[in-house]
């Protein structure tokens, strides 16, 4: 019985061990990553713009956004703002936490996935709110672009279509 304990609890750290090191080390690179890029600050906030074609995203008080974006779609810097302001980053380092300590668990990692779409249909509301045809009318236009590159990943952005009409 000791032994089977004993093996219980090496894998079981071994499993919360990796899954932590796997959280620290991408939010590493993605800190080092985001520093690297030039930066205005704005309410508090810091406006990371890139020549490069990205998807636009934030993490803590940093919001990483393309050019052709801030120019063509400024309401994308808008949605990003309100990540911020609703410290969503925090939330997701937060349940991270969670997630090393139940790493075996399936629905941890559901929920998970859930929590980032919940952040995305508030920052969606909350732009909305500010900007409601507009921004409709450009989620419409980045589902139909994302249908055509990668029509089989379309559930999150058809999601928040859908949930803004």
């Amino acid at each position: 019985p000791q032994r089977g304990k004993m093996i219980f609890c090496i894998i079981y750290f071994t499993g919360a061990a990796t899954t932590m090191f796997m959280t620290i080390m991408s939010m590493i690179r993605m800190t080092e990553f985001i520093r690297r890029i030039p930066c205005t600050e704005e309410d508090g906030v810091k406006i990371r713009m890139t020549g490069t074609d990205i998807a636009s995203f934030s993490w803590c008080r940093n919001i990483v956004i393309s050019r052709n974006d801030i120019e063509n779609n400024p309401l994308i810097l808008a949605h990003e703002k309100m990540h911020v302001k609703c410290w969503h980053s925090f939330d997701m380092m937060a349940y991270s936490a969670v997630t090393a300590i139940q790493w075996f668990n399936p629905i941890v990692w559901l929920v998970r996935k859930e929590l980032k779409m919940l952040h995305e249909y508030e920052a969606d509301a909350l732009t909305a709110d500010k900007d409601g045809h507009d921004y409709q009318l450009l989620l419409i236009r980045k589902l139909l672009n994302f249908r055509i590159l990668f029509s089989t990943q379309k559930d999150l952005l058809s999601g928040r279509v859908y949930c803004r009409t």
